[in-house]
């Protein structure tokens, strides 16, 4: 590819803005360096699952276990409520579980703090005793996955979004799609390697666009709900991305699907990941209405 000399001095401009910003030793790039390292390498993961804590869940459900107080949690029938966390030992000790069920039922999570290894073992659903054992132990209960990440800290909630996708994938992604042999995770449940045809598989992401349509004042919005939902539930409009279309497509084409109006503007808000109903990335934009 040839440039011309303006695109090459433009080039050079950006990349001199690059090394001003550029931070070779800075917390962040060595933590994303070490969660790289854990993720690709298995030695080092299973290194780490004698010094982690572990998420619990049965069913696709978090184990959550009520306390007193707590900054940030919501009061539901007088309980505050959160996640309950076990360090390894806790999971032999405590419940009996094998250090062979922890390897194959576990998928690393992240780093809480400096050094912390966070996991999430998901028990398998023929265990069904040892969830209600567990559960009876810690004085908790599995939650429903939704009800879940409204009832814990923010950041509790990303860490269960997570580990519900992951576990989800780890469970459900079994056989390669390109030859349909049996598949074998690494061991931070990261990626999926096909020794038959040497495929490796990744978790996919589904974007999906959801939108908030206000008036031209800002003063109202548009909110949409479907039979299913209880009573007084209502939504943003949210729809998935179509292949071949941008974010700002997909928003004008689900507003005109489901409430046949027309969005002028546009301003993008942010992105968050989402669990429900398997692995999405919800990209949130605010729009105008034109009927």
């Amino acid at each position: 590819m040839f440039l011309n000399a303006a695109r090459c001095e433009m080039f050079l401009s950006l990349a001199s803005c690059q090394k001003i910003l550029f931070r070779s030793n800075s917390k962040y790039v060595s933590r994303m360096k070490l969660l790289q390292e854990v993720k690709e390498n298995d030695r080092k993961c299973h290194g780490l699952l004698k010094t982690g804590q572990f998420l619990l869940f049965y069913e696709q459900k978090p184990l959550l276990k009520p306390i007193q107080s707590a900054p940030g949690c919501v009061v539901t029938k007088n309980l505050q409520w959160q996640l309950a966390v076990t360090p390894y030992e806790g999971l032999q000790s405590n419940y009996l579980i094998a250090r062979s069920l922890v390897e194959s039922s576990s998928v690393f999570l992240d780093f809480i703090g400096e050094d912390e290894p966070r996991f999430a073992l998901g028990i398998p659903t023929q265990y069904r005793e040892l969830a209600e054992s567990i559960a009876q132990k810690t004085d908790g209960q599995f939650f429903n996955q939704r009800a879940s990440i409204f009832l814990i800290p923010e950041n509790d909630a990303c860490l269960v979004s997570q580990a519900i996708s992951k576990l989800n994938w780890k469970n459900n992604f079994r056989f390669c799609p390109r030859c349909g042999c049996e598949m074998q995770r690494n061991a931070s449940g990261t990626q999926k390697r096909c020794y038959s045809c040497k495929q490796v598989h990744y978790p996919n992401i589904s974007p999906v666009a959801i939108t908030l349509v206000t008036s031209e004042t800002g003063d109202e919005c548009l909110l949409v709900r479907q039979p299913q939902f209880v009573n007084g539930m209502f939504t943003a409009i949210a729809g998935y991305i179509e292949t071949g279309e941008t974010l700002e497509d997909a928003v004008r084409r689900e507003v005109a699907e489901e409430v046949g109006m027309q969005v002028v503007g546009q301003q993008y808000l942010k992105s968050q990941h989402w669990p429900f109903p398997a692995n999405t990335l919800m990209l949130a934009r605010d729009r105008k209405s034109v009927v």
